[in-house]
């Protein structure tokens, strides 16, 4: 546009023309920042349709992947259902057949396209439906299957699937209401199982649950599980059952605890803080009681813990019966006391002496100021006596190596002080059968008519010597050396006191044993390993020779079951036997036993030699105590390096009788040039002097 310039005089009308010059000038600015705007807006409404496009476009692609996804599980779940073992329909809320897998076209012969849309009543056994129909509310009597199964109180049924060809086969079926997110009844799904397969399903799980029970009831372990609020597996094994009897209804406390109160709130309280959480696992298992003693037998515990995935689900309890164990350590105790206390025998009998008699001396006044609730000087009761007694006998006992009486002194000394009293009646009289009982295992060397005389090591070899000097005083010597063997009696009482609490704790509660000796003595060192497996035949004979008394009973014998220990001397020879008066072996059963096994040719091998081969036993079942096959085989070993042989006799019904044979040759002979030899022997003529009775 061509600006207007005003003249020059000024006039009115170049004024007017100049205003109108700065208005239309106004006015276009106005217009073109309008048009600027315009623009603007127009800009912004693209880019925002073109952000709304891209979206659009992103919704499309989502949906299209929704789609395709859908229809890829789709497939995923048809081809599973198409492959199931089971036969499966599923039925519309109209009550017609809306799907089927393969399984059901395979058995049946119909196709899909036959079944889907219809009832699909003729699929089943009519005698079976009318059942159904039966079971369905009247208002629904004549209604489809689908309405029918429904409302149906039953959710399984044994029926005959129907084929196209008129074929019937057994099935069981189940099936269960489909509902919309509505919460309303939308159809049903029925699956049904071949027969067949069902009883071959549950045929491997017998065969699977019996090969477990085989390991449950061969195990000498005791194994329970406990749920996470303590209740008792009634599947333990067979031992369990054995020790406390049948499971029933109860809580792992009362079950295990029962008749020990301490036990069952241990346990109970144990257990527990697994179900409170506030304690680790490895604190929570420290405070479960580890022991339990039920009569005579006492069982370790030990625990393990059980998870469904990262939550408690109860515990596994593993038992073990200790009480062998626990008296092979008191037994083991014992020998090693009683080998202390002979070694302070041999270095000064008469010192020994006078303390033995002294400390019969204060446990009777101990057990007798006890009784009459009376100080050991028959004055008023005073602690201060008692405390000085036991102070002294513990001391002594200390020093002659008696540490189980030391101990007990000890013990009762610490609760004397701890709860400011006297000894109690009770403590005292423990004291007193303690000290009876070590009196008991030390008579044969205690009892005694006379002085003690002791001959120096130096004077007895020398008194050897001179006595081999001449030939015909010989056998003098030798019956001299004989001294430091160990008496054959003295072996067979403990054997004895052996086979005794064997039977008791196999529940026999006595045998009688009898000792029959010449009072040879054999040198222990050479004959130990002997005796240690001898052990195995005093077992066999108690635990598999003898019967239980009932079993005794009625075969006609006396309920008490009857062990022979004998040792002789004879010519050249030393004669151990043991004999019972049981069942007698079974040679046939053993054979057929050792067949069964596979132990060697057995057919090269005699009744004898089948006895001792390696890993058979004549008991069917090994227990804590035999039935392993090896104690005999242990027994052979030993008496085969001492040069001996064994023989066995037994009647079937009568008992056995098992006689080792062993020469005197190399086994029998006194070296008095070995050191350890006359180390070891110190001599006594027995004199007047008596152990005081308790």
């Amino acid at each position: 546009m061509s600006r207007i310039e005003p003249t020059s005089n000024g006039s009115p009308n170049a004024d007017a023309q100049k205003q109108r010059i700065t208005i239309l000038e106004n006015e276009v600015a106005a217009l073109t920042a309008a048009a600027r705007n315009q623009e603007k807006l127009v800009v912004e409404g693209y880019e925002k349709m073109e952000e709304m496009l891209r979206t659009v476009e992103a919704q499309r692609n989502e949906v299209s992947r929704t789609l395709d996804g859908l229809a890829r599980t789709r497939g995923f779940l048809d081809r599973i259902i198409d492959t199931m073992d089971e036969l499966l329909l599923v039925f519309g809320s109209d009550g017609k057949v809306a799907r089927v897998n393969r399984r059901l076209e395979d058995l049946t012969g119909y196709g899909s396209d036959d079944l889907v849309g219809g009832s699909a009543d003729h699929l089943f056994d009519p005698e079976a439906f009318e059942e159904l129909r039966a079971q369905a509310h009247a208002r629904f009597k004549g209604g489809t299957l689908s309405t029918v199964l429904s409302t149906a109180r039953s959710k399984v049924l044994e029926a005959d699937l129907v084929t196209k060809s008129g074929q019937r086969i057994p099935h069981l079926f189940r099936w269960a209401n489909l509902y919309s997110s509505k919460g309303k009844k939308d159809g049903l799904v029925l699956v049904g199982t071949d027969i067949h397969d069902v009883k071959e399903a549950m045929g491997a799980l017998e065969k699977a649950h019996a090969g477990m029970r085989r390991v449950l009831d061969n195990v000498n372990e005791g194994l329970l599980t406990v749920d996470p609020v303590g209740v008792l597996s009634k599947q333990a094994s067979a031992i369990v059952f054995e020790w406390f009897g049948p499971i029933g209804e109860a809580n792992a406390w009362d079950y295990l605890g029962r008749g020990d109160k301490a036990f069952k709130e241990a346990f109970e309280l144990g257990f527990e803080s697994f179900t409170d959480g506030f304690l680790p696992e490895v604190a929570c298992l420290e405070q479960m009681p580890s022991r339990l003693n039920r009569g005579r037998a006492v069982y370790e515990l030990r625990y393990r813990t059980l998870h469904d995935d990262d939550r408690f689900a109860g515990l596994l309890v593993i038992v073990t019966d200790i009480t062998e164990r626990l008296e092979a350590d008191r037994i083991a105790r014992q020998q090693i006391e009683l080998v202390e206390i002979f070694q302070s025998i041999m270095k000064d009998r008469f010192g020994f002496g006078e303390f033995y008699e002294e400390a019969c001396r204060t446990v009777s006044a101990l057990v007798d100021a006890g009784s009459r609730q009376l100080s050991i000087d028959c004055g008023e009761p005073k602690a201060t006596d008692q405390k000085a007694a036991l102070h002294t006998l513990k001391g002594n006992c200390g020093l002659f190596g008696i540490a189980s009486i030391a101990k007990l002194c000890h013990l009762i000394e610490n609760r004397m002080e701890d709860e400011h009293r006297s000894a109690t009646p009770v403590e005292l009289e423990e004291l007193a059968a303690a000290w009876h009982e070590l009196s008991e295992r030390l008579s044969m060397v205690l009892e005694g008519k006379g002085d003690v005389v002791e001959i120096a090591k130096a004077e007895f070899d020398e008194f050897m010597r001179k006595l081999l000097v001449n030939d015909q005083l010989d056998y003098l010597a030798r019956i001299v050396g004989k001294w430091t063997f160990e008496p054959s009696r003295q072996r067979l009482q403990r054997v004895a006191d052996q086979a005794r609490s064997l039977a008791m704790r196999l529940g026999r509660d006595e045998i009688e044993v009898d000792i029959v000796s010449d009072n040879s003595r054999l040198p222990p060192e050479r004959w130990a390993p002997f005796w240690a497996s001898f052990a195995h035949v005093v077992r066999n004979a108690v635990d598999h020779g003898l019967e239980p008394p009932e079993e005794r009973i009625s075969a006609g014998k006396n309920p008490v079951g009857k062990l022979r220990l004998r040792t002789e001397a004879v010519r050249d020879e030393v004669i151990v036997e043991i004999a019972d008066d049981g069942r007698g072996i079974d040679w046939p059963a053993l054979r057929a036993k050792a067949e069964r096994q596979g132990v060697g040719d057995v057919n090269a091998l005699s009744d004898q030699e089948l006895l001792f081969a390696e890993g058979l036993s004549t008991k069917d079942e090994a227990s804590l105590v035999s039935g392993r096959g090896v104690g005999m085989g242990a027994i052979r070993q030993s008496c085969d390096r001492l040069g001996g042989s064994i023989e066995i006799e037994t009647i079937r019904g009568q008992g056995t009788t098992v006689r080792f044979r062993i020469p005197k040759e190399n086994n029998w002979s006194v070296d008095i040039n070995a050191a350890s030899a006359s180390e070891r022997i110190a001599t006594s003529a027995a004199v007047g002097r008596r152990r005081p009775a308790l």
